[in-house]
């Protein structure tokens, strides 16, 4: 594998998290109403997670796309473990 593909994974795996972030905290804080577990963390609610998920799925369409472009064989797999599937 191309060391460009290496370093482009790893700033792609960062990229995703903070997206991820950043989603959840925005979309809880603006349209967050129904709490998840109010018990264990009553800032978190329904709506940040959702805003969460659709953020983290928007950003990573884009960056397999890019990934597939530097590196054709492995990307797959590789997006598939970063996200669960």
């Amino acid at each position: 594998m191309p060391k460009a593909a290496r370093v482009a994974r790893i700033i792609a795996f960062i990229l995703l998290t903070i997206c991820n972030d950043i989603g959840g905290y925005a979309t809880g804080v603006l349209f967050g109403r129904h709490p998840i577990a109010a018990q264990l963390s009553p800032k978190k609610s329904w709506e940040g997670f959702a805003g969460s998920v659709s953020r983290f799925e928007s950003y990573h369409v884009r960056l397999t796309g890019a990934l597939t472009r530097l590196d054709e064989g492995e990307t797959r797999m590789f997006t598939g473990v970063m996200c669960g599937s």
